[in-house]
């Protein structure tokens, strides 16, 4: 009995020491608890007070821009006043210039203007993509289109977006599932009958996803006073469009990685996804440091670019809508022709794809009266003058390749991409290749050699 007596004791103590134990393991898991509160809070505390100063620095910027603004303003009204007052034609001449130059101060310091205020909101608003991830995830590639009502009511925009649905797909498995966006503006609000039917169409497909429909009224008007009728100086009718490219781009900006300009009247080709997405990859391979822009067609269509640079251009067309079209604006910037362009773009350049995958449709313009006829058509080849010489593909230095430029050191494994070696196709492949069906698999390509 003593025996079991003493067992029982033993159990007893070894019980104590345990819960003992427990206890003081319990205890430092608090303590240690307390720690990491406490330290989350100092950091919270010190991460305050970083944003209270950067909010009063941003304050101070803001302020300072608007009395910028301010200034310029002043002197646009003073540099007008003075040419309305000048007698003398080259005074009149210099005060215009003079104009110009302030106005695109002025844009500019606007533009620097609304990035603070941009930037303000978003210190003192939380991104939900910052704390999930998830939520950010972007698509592939956002086509642009901005739009207007053509005479007589023309449905150039339906035939557009009928194209662009063809080849869009709805099956989950796909590899191009949900991965395109489709920005349509319409600049004309309540005045634009083709744009209300297709988005009511296209709203109650299965499409709809992949679109998003604009209407978003722009600047009529401007005190820049260009000549009417240059093909290179950029009239009010011009400047317009600019500003309606402008509005449309802003609002694709942070939807996909990459953007492509589109107008209302260009219908896709067959298999273009697959290829601007050989394009893509191969311009990853020759610029492995990044590229500016690259053309797949002409005109103000058919360029893309990375979504971290839509902001930039898009803030370039603006500021310099005056002194040239936007077509012209935008070779001028991804050829780098620019100081400012090159000071953003640093050694990054612009590449040329060899085929033209957007097929014009329209031949009233939205802009000029005579008719618009005589354009490549699907898979010719994209050469000078058709588009300006620095970013046409060039026949004569890059004739077995389908990228220009094609200075790169060419690996073995190259040679099994689509088209690389282009020197000795036939006729009969050419044919081939435009006739496949618009939502071809990549497997389906025909590789000509």
């Amino acid at each position: 009995m003593r025996e079991g007596i003493g067992v029982g004791l033993i159990i007893g103590l070894i019980c104590l020491w345990r819960a003992g134990w427990v206890l003081q393991a319990a205890e430092e898991t608090h303590e240690k608890e307390l720690m990491e509160e406490r330290a989350r809070t100092r950091r919270a505390v010190e991460k305050n007070k970083l944003l209270l100063t950067e909010m009063s620095r941003m304050n101070a910027s803001v302020s300072g821009v608007i009395s910028g603004l301010d200034s310029v303003s002043h002197a646009v009204e003073s540099a007008r006043l003075h040419m309305k007052a000048s007698d003398k034609e080259s005074d009149a001449e210099v005060a215009r210039e003079q104009a110009r130059r302030l106005e695109e101060q002025l844009v500019e310091l606007k533009r620097e203007n609304e990035q603070i205020k941009k930037t303000l909101q978003q210190s003192l608003e939380p991104k939900a993509a910052a704390e999930d991830p998830g939520a950010a995830k972007k698509s592939w590639l956002t086509l642009g289109i901005p739009t207007v009502p053509r005479k007589d009511n023309l449905r150039y925009l339906e035939e557009t977006v009928d194209a662009i649905v063809a080849q869009l797909p709805t099956d989950s498995d796909h590899p191009l599932y949900k991965k395109v966006k489709v920005v349509v503006l319409n600049n004309q609000p309540g005045k634009h009958e083709v744009f209300d039917q297709v988005k009511a169409k296209v709203d109650k497909s299965p499409y709809a996803p992949y679109f998003k429909f604009v209407e978003r009224g722009i600047q009529i008007t401007d005190n820049i006073q260009n000549p009417e009728s240059d093909a290179n100086i950029p009239g009010s009718k011009v400047r317009r469009q600019t500003r309606a490219v402008v509005a449309m781009m802003r609002e694709s900006i942070g939807l996909s990685s990459y953007f492509m300009f589109m107008e209302d009247d260009f219908i896709l080709c067959p298999n273009f996804f697959w290829s601007v997405a050989y394009v893509l990859g191969k311009a990853r391979l020759y610029k492995p440091l990044g590229w500016s822009g690259i053309r797949v067609s002409y005109g103000l269509c058919g360029i893309l670019l990375h979504d971290s640079d839509v902001t930039e251009v898009a803030n370039y067309l603006e500021q310099h809508q005056a002194r040239r079209p936007p077509d012209h604006l935008l070779s001028e910037w991804i050829g780098a022709e620019t100081k400012q362009a090159q000071h953003y773009l640093q050694q990054r350049r612009n590449l040329g794809y060899r085929f033209n995958i957007l097929n014009h449709i329209g031949i009233v313009s939205s802009l000029r009266n005579a008719m618009q006829t005589g354009w490549p058509g699907c898979y010719d080849e994209l050469v000078f003058p058709t588009v300006f010489e620095g970013e046409a593909w060039n026949p004569k230095t890059c004739s077995e390749d389908d990228l220009w430029p094609c200075d790169v050191q060419k690996k073995q494994s190259q040679r099994s991409w689509i088209l690389f070696n282009v020197r000795g196709k036939r006729n009969a492949e050419v044919a081939l290749w435009k006739s496949q069906e618009l939502n071809a698999q990549p497997s389906d390509l025909p590789v000509l050699g």
